[in-house]
């Protein structure tokens, strides 16, 4: 999610097993320590400390990375028994709450994925070159945000698939079907380059975007995901992470610091 910045970003996707243990990471040609950051590298099962002297048991992990061009971004998002999602990335360490399913046809789904929604307005301004001068503003669980980047993910799911909106990441069984001839042209995702950032644009274009029918994506199940990232305006700090593939859901929380370390981030145990 580069975005203006999601400075982490590539995102490695499911490799279309069950996604138990290592999975198809030997399919991939690369080990698991490439997501690795501060030796921090957790498994499904394991518990780790978090801020506040908190716990929590991995669930599900997911391997991301994200192309552009010739440039690889990788990082993780672990899902943790309680359906919280912690980010590990490039860009710093985010813990977010259980995810908001937003339905489609309502004003949240309107204000990020119509025709001139957030996201396709977003992408007009990266390709202008005016997204920072003129920043996409919209309203969410009643607080102010506005759009920072958006990206395609790949990720490869390391434990079982989580129940709610963390789950349509990456390969599924089944996807809603494609839209019809008549659906409006793809979102491309293009993504703004900033200082110590590889690349300008993912390239990649998903498919045909229409609110109403469903999400720009509509992949086969070896194509990358859509997500876009947010941040709470004004003197807030929130952070924000979307994902839109069959559904668009949409998580809230805050930074916790550049790094494992500095977050407090460890692992300090097993279940047994």
């Amino acid at each position: 999610m580069r975005g203006k910045q999601r400075g982490r970003d590539v995102r490695d996707r499911e490799d279309g097993g069950t996604g138990a243990g290592t999975g198809g990471l030997g399919r991939m040609g690369m080990s698991r320590d490439a997501w690795a950051q501060d030796g921090f590298a957790p498994l499904p099962g394991d518990i780790v400390a978090l801020p506040n002297d908190e716990q929590g048991t991995i669930a599900t992990v997911y391997l991301c990375a994200e192309t552009s061009g010739e440039d690889v971004t990788r990082w993780t998002w672990t899902v943790l028994a309680d359906g919280r999602l912690l980010e590990v990335a490039p860009r710093g360490c985010v813990l977010y709450e259980q995810p908001h399913l937003l339905e489609r046809g309502n004003v949240p789904y309107f204000a990020l994925v119509a025709q001139d929604g957030a996201l396709v307005r977003f992408e007009a301004r990266v390709r202008a070159g005016t997204w920072a001068t003129r920043p996409v503003r919209l309203t969410l669980e009643r607080r102010r945000w506005r759009v920072t980047s958006t990206g395609t993910v790949t990720a490869q799911r390391l434990g079982p698939v989580p129940a709610g909106g963390w789950g349509q990441l990456g390969p599924r069984a089944a996807r809603s079907a494609p839209p019809t001839s008549g659906s409006p042209p793809g979102l491309t995702v293009t993504l703004p380059s900033a200082a110590g950032e590889p690349g300008t644009s993912a390239g990649a274009a998903c498919g045909g975007v229409d609110a109403l029918e469903g999400p720009p994506s509509m992949q086969p199940a070896s194509q990358p995901d859509v997500y876009f990232t947010l941040a709470e305006t004004g003197e807030a700090t929130g952070q924000g992470i979307g994902l839109w593939a069959t559904d668009v859901c949409v998580g809230f929380g805050l930074r916790l610091g550049d790094t494992p370390v500095a977050a407090g981030l460890g692992i300090v145990g097993r279940v047994s």
